[in-house]
C-alpha cells in the first residue's frame, strides 16, 4: 500500500535540486555579509590598516580590511 502512494508525492529531484540551490546559495551569501561584517568589526576594535590608493587624478588613504577610504587629495596636473 506504500508503494501505491509514492506516485502521489508532488515533489521530484527536480524541485528538490531546486530547493538545494536555493538554501546553498542563502547560505552562501549570509556567510559572505557575516564576513563582510568581521572585517568591519576588526577595524573599529583595532584600528584600520592604512595603505595609499593611486587613482589618475587623486591620491587616497583606504584601508586593506574592510576598504573603508579617506576623502583624498586630489592632483593637478597642469603644470
Amino acid at each position: 500500500m506504500l508503494t501505491a502512494d509514492i506516485g502521489r508525492i508532488p515533489w521530484t529531484a527536480r524541485s528538490e535540486r531546486g530547493v538545494l540551490h536555493g538554501l546553498w546559495s542563502r547560505t552562501t551569501t549570509e556567510l559572505t555579509a557575516f564576513a563582510a561584517w568581521l572585517r568591519r568589526a576588526r577595524c573599529g576594535l583595532g584600528g584600520h590598516m592604512m595603505v595609499l590608493h593611486f587613482e589618475p587624478q587623486r591620491v587616497a588613504l583606504e584601508c586593506v580590511g574592510c576598504g573603508k577610504q579617506t576623502p583624498g587629495w586630489s592632483l593637478d596636473t597642469r603644470g
